[in-house]
């Protein structure tokens, strides 16, 4: 179709097609259809074909050349005499981005944008999303929020078809098939030689990032992986188990005491300091108590290496879009001072055990026990000090956003909280006070609350996986094309979106720890909240045990309670992790039916009037 730019009564709509299409695709042809349908209106497709398809990284650095492009283009057509007035596009997904860059790089304004799906993933972060002011009138249709959708309101006016989520009704997915879950298991195990790696920190610039084992690729990963599975059994996990109760009673025992001006708490700030005693002895055999002595050294420098606010966290988004760019300007997250601290740590502690034959029940054991045949250790000092670190980092951040979550539905559901703690005190009675590894795993309805918690927040919200090996997908459409998966492609999967989906999940968006009980969901492929096949997080059963021991000693003498600064329902900071805008605040109170509580020693557990 010839543009007339002379012909003043027809307004010209662009339409600009999103990631992975191409002018021929059905879902383009059908958009077209539509936009023609009932009009005499020119219609404008705007191909960039030629930089939509490939990894996502790459797509996504494409689009802003291709919004200068078109903004030129457009400043091309009003100089030759179009009026602006005559001026409408609509974008799908990264093509709704696009079209901001028109009013973006040129003076005039243009009337209407329609923005259906902008684009989640990287833009709203970096800064260069669609906003209100890119035209007179912004309008975003919201179909997909949090999947590959942005959940947060873009436009002049946002409209949330049926909430806003997938599925929509009479709809099927026609994005990248990725939601299917059987296609998702297929990809994350049964074809797992074809996607066995993720980016992780590989590219970037920290020397302790880059040797972790979520950055490592092939034969490096297997060999580090294998070594380290056997620390994270259950037969390890019950070695741990008197660590972490020695910390959770602790914990539990002071915020029960605290006065009553002192009550209202930031979850997540006190839940780090737990998770931060936790994992020191857990992983490196060192006792801290960072609730009555927050200034310890290790709490400090664990909270600075973790923290992803500000421009941490944008230079984490930029590594990881840009890693060229990451390495040649040596930009890193991690402060020089922060990684020599737990170097130093890990080096002397080793040196310590080896000089003094000293062996304690923790990771760092573990990794020093790992010996080949001719009793050489398997993993160097560089590579030990690499997996603590990051066991220590993430376990830090993961492990104590986990928690909050679990701690702020309990305290939102009363009915929730109160068949909880007649669990906890059922087992205390049934095991004489003698509460066990095995005791803490019959807490059947503590489990499902925790699960219920991790499906509505999982602590990986994106699963990310990159192609080594040529891969065919088949179509998400009855009679549609097949897509080849070529070998540097990145699949991000939704991992959020999929556990709010209505297509898996009754009333998706309800706290319902019921649907847990009987062993239900737990294998599914749509449940994957620390990820699923080889690649899924190694230290699980280590969040899930620590997340349980807390929870039971907390409930065991305390009251969670909404306070007023409790904001609910709650509402999500723009942040590279899941976090609510206002932090998790609750309010402690002492239990006035408290159980006896009980005490750990070293060898079993005795109970204790408090």
């Amino acid at each position: 179709m010839l543009l007339n730019v002379s012909d003043d009564n027809k307004r010209i709509i662009f339409y600009v097609f999103g990631y992975l299409q191409y002018p021929e695709d059905s879902n383009v042809q059908l958009m077209m259809e539509g936009l023609c349908y009932g009009r005499t209106d020119n219609i404008v497709l705007l191909d960039w074909s030629k930089y939509s398809n490939g990894s996502y990284s790459s797509v996504f650095r494409n689009a802003e050349k291709v919004g200068s492009l078109f903004a030129q283009s457009m400043q091309l057509l009003v100089d030759s005499g179009l009026d602006v007035s005559r001026i409408y596009i609509v974008g799908h997904s990264l093509g709704a981005h696009i079209a901001g860059f028109v009013s973006k790089c040129n003076a005039f304004k243009i009337p209407r944008i329609t923005a259906l799906d902008p684009a989640n993933p990287v833009f709203y972060l970096l800064g260069c999303y669609l906003t209100p002011n890119d035209a007179e009138w912004v309008d975003v249709i919201h179909t997909d929020k949090g999947g590959y959708g942005t959940p947060t309101s873009m436009g002049t006016a946002d409209y949330y078809v049926n909430g806003g989520t997938r599925p929509q009704p009479g709809c099927q997915f026609l994005g990248l098939p990725l939601s299917k879950t059987d296609l998702i298991k297929d990809i994350l195990v049964k074809n797992f030689e074809s996607f066995p790696n993720r980016h992780g920190f590989a590219e970037f610039n920290d020397r302790l990032l880059k040797k972790n084992l979520a950055s490592l690729h092939g034969e490096k990963w297997r060999n580090v992986r294998n070594l380290l599975s056997p620390s994270f059994t259950s037969s390890k996990m019950k070695t741990m188990f008197t660590l972490m109760s020695e910390c959770a009673m602790d914990f539990a025992k002071f915020l029960s005491s605290l006065p009553v001006y002192e009550r209202n708490i930031n979850m997540k700030d006190v839940f780090s300091k737990y998770t931060n005693d936790v994992i020191a002895t857990c992983a490196f055999g060192i006792k801290t108590n960072s609730t009555k002595d927050p200034m310890n050294k290790i709490y400090i420098n664990a909270k600075e290496a973790s923290n992803l606010s500000g421009l941490r966290g944008f230079k984490f988004i930029f590594l990881k879009t840009f890693p060229r760019f990451g390495r040649i300007l040596n930009i890193k997250i991690v402060n020089e001072y922060v990684t020599r601290f737990f170097e130093d740590i890990i080096k002397t502690t080793i040196a310590t055990r080896d000089a003094e034959h000293i062996t304690r029940p923790d990771m760092l054991q573990l990794m020093m026990d790992i010996k080949d045949k001719e009793g050489r250790r398997e993993l160097d000092i560089d590579d030990m000090t690499a997996q603590a670190f990051i066991f220590f980092v993430a376990g830090f951040e993961t492990s104590s956003t986990a928690m909050s979550f679990v701690a702020h539905e309990i305290a939102a559901n009363p009915d929730v909280q109160t068949k909880l703690q007649q669990e906890i005190d059922n087992i205390l009675e049934e095991s004489h006070g003698e509460v066990s590894y095995e005791a803490i795993n019959q807490l059947e309805y503590l489990d499902a609350v925790i699960n219920e918690a991790l499906r509505l927040y999982p602590p990986i919200p994106v699963l990310e996986r990159v192609c080594e090996k040529t891969f065919e997908l088949p179509s998400a459409l009855p009679n549609g094309k097949s897509f080849i998966v070529k070998k540097g492609m990145t699949f991000w999967i939704p991992n959020f979106a999929i556990q709010r989906d209505e297509k898996y999940y009754n009333s998706p968006e309800k706290f319902d720890p019921e649907r847990f009980l009987n062993d239900k969901m737990h294998s599914s492929s749509w449940y994957m909240p620390f990820g699923l096949g080889p690649r899924m997080c190694i230290a699980y059963r280590f969040a899930v045990l620590e997340i349980k021991i807390l929870m039971f000693h907390l409930l065991t003498r305390c009251d969670l309670k909404f306070c007023t600064k409790t904001i609910s329902p709650m509402k999500f900071a723009k942040h590279p992790m899941i976090m609510p805008e206002n932090g998790f605040w609750l309010n402690i109170q002492r239990r006035k039916d408290m159980h006896p509580v009980v005490e750990y020693s070293s060898v079993d557990a005795t109970i204790s009037k408090s």
